[in-house]
């Protein structure tokens, strides 16, 4: 760092955005806060909508989820104004700040002003062949499901299944949320087919994020698949040993994602571990696990994330 011109200048403010990219590919919040605000501030300046705008929507999706939804959403807004006031809208940062927008609205259930965000962006990186399209449809996809729009859920997801690859680590992959629809579509064997190819077991290793090395198993993709294991153990009898295995894929994630810092993924875990108990008929069990991730430190609605399992 201390290489760095330390001037407001272009050179400076490339740099340390790249460091944040890397920094939030790899979940290091406490490197990144360090440096994105500065970014943010130079790419003001300067009038360059890059640095101006990702910095904010990188912030917002790291205090995501670290269960501060409302500080995340803050942020959004901020890009999403600043795009729309210096004309930036149509650029890469403009397009993937309404992704960003689009997803936590998402998560608030306030679907309709998600979707308005979500096909603004879709529209204006089609015009403009920005990447990024991907991630539009994928999120598109989870609020027509979440509005009871099943086939519009199906086309977005087809759709973004022939988009260039781009993908954060924070936005389900198109197999991942395909298993997710069909899930919620009542859809198992297409689910149980996903799980069976994915090449994913109970005892993986487990990551934060995808890599080329690895483009399967985040914990995205472990999380998809405890649900999988959750609906199977619910059609099955007890000998069955689908309920045992996600809980124990569950204790890891549990453990793997409080180590990070990542609220809402723990959150997730106990609701999902909680539901396991609710099949089981130990209601005990479940509402304590469900007190146990209300309880959890955190601003903002997290809806979707409870809803969407029922």
């Amino acid at each position: 760092m201390q290489q760095l011109p330390q001037d407001d200048s272009w050179l400076r403010a490339v740099i340390l955005l790249n460091l944040g990219v890397t920094y939030f590919v790899t979940d290091n919040y406490a490197a990144a806060r360090r440096l994105l605000p500065e970014v943010t501030q130079i790419g003001q300046n300067r009038g360059i909508a890059e640095p101006a705008i990702a910095p904010l929507y990188l912030q917002a999706q790291f205090l995501a989820l670290r269960g501060r939804l409302d500080e995340a959403t803050v942020l959004c807004q901020q890009g999403v104004a600043l795009a729309r006031e210096r004309g930036w809208l149509s650029t890469y940062a403009g397009v993937l700040v309404q992704v960003a927008m689009g997803e936590l609205l998402r998560e608030q259930n306030q679907l309709a002003a998600a979707a308005q965000h979500l096909t603004d962006s879709i529209e204006r990186g089609i015009q403009t062949q920005q990447p990024g399209l991907m991630m539009g449809y994928i999120t598109l996809a989870r609020v027509r499901q979440a509005q009871g729009d099943t086939q519009a859920a199906m086309d977005a997801i087809k759709t973004a299944g022939q988009c260039q690859v781009w993908l954060w680590a924070t936005i389900l992959s198109v197999p991942a949320c395909q298993a997710r629809l069909n899930l919620a579509q009542g859809n198992l064997d297409a689910a149980i087919a996903w799980a069976l190819d994915s090449g994913l077991s109970v005892d993986g290793e487990l990551r934060y994020s995808f890599t080329d090395e690895f483009p399967v198993g985040s914990e995205l993709d472990y999380l998809t698949l405890a649900r999988v294991l959750i609906a199977r153990g619910r059609l099955a009898d007890l000998t069955k040993p689908y309920l045992n295995d996600a809980l124990r894929l569950l204790e890891r994630l549990h453990d793997f994602t409080a180590a990070g810092g990542r609220k809402a993924r723990v959150m997730e875990v106990l609701m999902l571990q909680a539901l396991i108990w609710h099949i089981r008929g130990d209601r005990k069990r479940s509402l304590h696990l469900l007190q146990q991730a209300l309880a959890l430190p955190h601003t903002g609605d997290y809806i979707r994330l409870f809803v969407d399992e029922g």
